[in-house]
């Protein structure tokens, strides 16, 4: 017999999920603060994207993907908003 479960609507299954975005996704390899300054430094153009993914370990491509939003957006908007 399982105890710890109950039939409920979606909705309330969700408002029951567990937040795994930015740190709390398993496959997370970047910190939020390494991911700021990640996206300070590529909207800021302050470092080519090569030596920005050079220096944290990742790929051009991610560097792309959290100055863009497409990564790290609840973390990242205001930097990305601040350089428009």
């Amino acid at each position: 017999m399982i105890e710890n479960l109950r039939l409920v609507p979606p909705s309330e299954n969700n408002k029951n999920r567990k937040d795994m975005s930015g740190e709390n996704n398993g496959w997370a390899t970047l910190t939020a603060e390494k991911a700021r300054e990640i996206c300070r430094l590529a909207v800021s153009h302050e470092l080519p994207r090569k030596e920005i993914a050079r220096r944290f370990n990742v790929s051009e491509a991610t560097v792309k993907s959290i100055r863009v939003g497409r990564n790290w957006k609840s973390f990242t908007e205001d930097l990305r908003n601040s350089h428009k």
